[in-house]
């Protein structure tokens, strides 16, 4: 089996400044982590716009 660091990607996007701040904040206010919300939706993104289930169910 390959090593799950085998598995990562990073992405890079650009936003503005305000919607990223404002998102960091709400974020850890809620305990979460950026990466975590973003893969989430991620997930359910994919989840409603085609028929391939995401990879990590």
């Amino acid at each position: 089996m390959a090593d799950k660091k085998d598995d990562v990607v990073l992405i890079n996007f650009k936003c503005d400044r305000e919607l990223a701040e404002q998102f960091k904040k709400v974020a850890k206010q809620q305990g979460y982590s950026q990466s975590l919300v973003l893969r989430e939706l991620m997930k359910e993104y994919l989840k409603k716009n085609t028929e391939i289930a995401p990879l990590d169910n």
